[in-house]
């Protein structure tokens, strides 16, 4: 009678295990049988919520918002943070396409759809370093002159336009509201722009940069006008600033596209073209200073943006080549005119090269300040009370920056500008909007300005 007891327990200890196996299948059965719907529904609940740690980039910026304009001003050190970094926010800011690999390194490339059906060509090119321009940028026909590299600094709001080529146009081609086509040199996807109207007079304006290979940026400012392309990938409302941002959509163009118009600046007439290549870099006195802002390594980076034609096609741009005409330059120019020792090249108020190149105003002085000889043999000095100065060739003060050394000062049509070489680090500046050169270096009012 035991045994059958024990008998009973054991059957009903396997009817059990077999009744709770049979509960367990059945719910997996019905969990694989639900509906698509009903799936994603307990997916998204599972699913953890958005984690706040890729909110910022680190100790950069803290939020979207914040970093998107922490970023438009100090690209370099964000690139840095978010290469190979998976960060929410490094993925927005620097999209598939910028030039920035924000992915882990054993993550597979996504696929990818874009409105281009060139897409996979453009890509191939945006990471080739065997770059050729194949069309011309412009009419080359409608176009008086070409001022070279590093003859014209555009005021301290403005120290970039010395690393481009400033394109100065016929009258017909501005005349009764006209503009010229701006066509790619060769495939480019947008990598950032800026759409803002100018405070100083109302224009609308357009700045747009492109990304053409790893190591090359080419940036075209004082756009009139731009496609719809580039319209559907960026904004139809100006900011009233000219900060840069970054594209919502991809924009990809293949070479001889037309992509903008220009008529220029309202008053010149003139649009400029910067071409950086991070292979390059350019010889100033105190490289370091140059490494901080966007404006400095745009200068340290820039190379001619007619460089990678060829020959017969590079030659027909040189040939407008000037300051103020075509044929003064022989050559693209040179961004860095410093010269140790002497007054020629480039000046900045503070001697921390952590200062870098932004703007500044102090008085009637402003940095940074270029002093140099250019094509037309004119001194150029870069600004002073609002203003370029230029002093013609004819002009008895005349005299090469690259040759002084010590004291000079050179007599204006209104006062004077009387420089006093320190070092090759340093030099001391006088202005007066009256007088005649005086017998000696002022003792007061005159301003310090470092490499």
């Amino acid at each position: 009678m035991k045994y059958n007891v024990s008998y009973l327990l054991f059957g009903l200890i396997i009817v059990t295990v077999v009744f709770m196996s049979g509960c367990v299948q059945q719910k997996n059965v019905e969990s694989e049988g639900a509906d698509e719907s009903t799936n994603k529904s307990i997916v998204e609940v599972q699913e953890p919520l958005p984690s706040t740690a890729n909110k910022g980039l680190g100790n950069l910026c803290s939020n979207e918002e914040e970093c998107i304009s922490f970023c438009s001003n100090n690209r370099g050190q964000c690139e840095d943070y978010c290469s190979g970094n998976e960060n929410e926010l490094c993925q927005i800011i620097f999209p598939r396409g910028s030039g920035v690999d924000t992915s882990s390194p054993s993550e597979p490339e996504p696929s990818v759809t874009n409105e281009s059906s060139n897409f996979e060509e453009n890509e191939q090119v945006v990471v080739s370093n065997e770059v050729k321009f194949t069309h011309s940028i412009f009419d080359t026909s409608l176009v008086s002159h070409i001022t070279p590299l590093g003859e014209l600094n555009g005021g301290y709001e403005e120290v970039q336009t010395i690393a481009g080529a400033m394109i100065n146009l016929k009258p017909e081609a501005f005349a009764n509201g006209k503009e010229i086509e701006v066509r790619a040199p060769t495939n480019m996807a947008l990598e950032s722009y800026a759409y803002f109207r100018s405070p100083n007079d109302g224009q609308l304006n357009w700045a747009l940069i492109f990304r053409i290979s790893p190591e090359l940026l080419i940036k075209f400012d004082h756009i009139t006008r731009t496609t719809q392309k580039i319209i559907d990938g960026t904004t139809t409302t100006p900011k009233d600033n000219s900060r840069e941002e970054y594209p919502r959509n991809r924009v990809f163009l293949t070479a001889g596209e037309v992509f903008a118009y220009t008529s220029g600046t309202p008053m010149a007439h003139n649009w400029n073209i910067y071409l950086t290549d991070t292979r390059h870099k350019n010889n100033f006195i105190n490289s370091q200073r140059f490494t901080v802002d966007d404006a400095g390594r745009r200068m340290l980076n820039a190379v001619c943006p007619f460089d990678f034609y060829s020959d017969e096609m590079k030659a027909g741009f040189l040939d407008l080549m000037g300051y103020s005409k075509a044929g003064q330059s022989a050559t693209c120019g040179d961004v860095s005119r410093d010269v140790a020792g002497t007054l020629s090249g480039m000046w900045h108020f503070s001697s921390s090269y952590s200062s870098g190149t932004s703007g500044q105003l102090d008085g009637m002085y402003a940095s940074p300040l270029s002093v140099i000889k250019n094509s037309a043999g004119e001194i150029t000095i870069d600004q002073v009370n609002n203003m370029r100065l230029d002093i013609s060739s004819s002009n008895p003060t005349n005299k090469d920056p690259a040759e002084i050394t010590g004291e000079h000062c050179y007599q204006l049509t209104n006062g004077y500008a009387y420089f006093k070489v320190v070092s090759s680090q340093e030099m001391q500046f006088a202005y007066s909007s009256s007088g005649s050169c005086p017998s000696s270096f002022p003792t007061t009012g005159a301003k310090r300005y470092y490499r």
